[in-house]
């Protein structure tokens, strides 16, 4: 996270250090999308993120229909 905000902050997209790499893979993010993913997350998500197993068990476990993120989480989760 830390890593995030400086990328994000200093405006500039760089590339992921390799020791995030890892991180990323055990949470199942697709690092090419992840920066994108941060600076949009309202835009993307409202009430629930992860990857989508994860919205629809939540929209299950609520009674919803559906959550707002369904596709940000098909392009930015594994």
């Amino acid at each position: 996270m830390d890593w995030t905000g400086r990328c994000i902050r200093d405006g500039k997209r760089g590339a992921i250090p390799a020791h995030i790499q890892p991180i990323l893979q055990r949470l199942e993010i697709k690092q090419d999308n992840w920066i994108d993913g941060i600076q949009h997350y309202g835009n993307y998500f409202y009430k629930v993120v992860g990857i989508m197993r994860h919205l629809l068990e939540e929209t299950e476990r609520q009674g919803q229909k559906w959550f707002k993120g369904q596709t940000a989480a098909r392009l930015l989760y594994q």
